[in-house]
């Protein structure tokens, strides 16, 4: 998934930078990206730095990491001040508490968290074919300043209708 989201966002005239973890990320997405910085599971300080570095506007989280490393002491997570805040302040260890923290994490450092369906959209439509995937959108208001405010990590209305139509046109 990370090269495919890769190279949908150079598709989309996009610069890539991307923040892999040691021992999980394969090496070749260096060839994909324009940047590629190393940083070990639970270094979130370092990851936060490596995009403000790069000034990153958004991050699109791509890529599967055991979520047992997170919690079994692995010797491939090095947790830094900001990880070990943000394993501290989960409020439980499901896959959906991690991925909602981080993406608020990344999000409250100023970077937007757009779905993967943004720059890889062609992969969910041979899903959608063999009935492996549904996609469902909604929308509370079209009015852009006012979901902002009532929705504040959801995607915009503009990008809600883009993505209907395109889920439409994979049909």
């Amino acid at each position: 998934l990370p090269f495919e989201v890769a190279r949908g966002a150079r598709r989309r005239g996009r610069r890539v930078v991307a923040v892999a973890f040691h021992g999980f990320a394969d090496p070749a997405l260096a060839a994909e990206v324009d940047a590629l910085h190393w940083v070990r599971l639970g270094e979130l300080g370092a990851l936060f730095r490596a995009l403000h570095d790069e000034q990153a506007l958004e991050a699109v989280v791509a890529g599967g990491v055991p979520k047992v490393h997170l919690f079994a002491g692995s010797d491939l997570i090095r947790l830094d001040a900001r990880g070990a805040a943000f394993i501290a302040g989960l409020r439980d260890r499901s896959d959906d508490s991690i991925l909602r923290g981080l993406g608020d994490a990344l999000e409250a450092e100023g970077i937007r968290v757009p779905s993967q369906a943004l720059y890889a959209p062609h992969l969910l439509a041979p899903m959608a074919q063999k009935n492996l995937v549904q996609v469902f959108v909604s929308a509370t208001t079209l009015d852009h300043e006012l979901a902002r405010r009532m929705e504040p990590r959801a995607s915009a209305p503009r990008r809600r209708s883009a993505s209907r139509r395109s889920t439409w046109r994979a049909r």
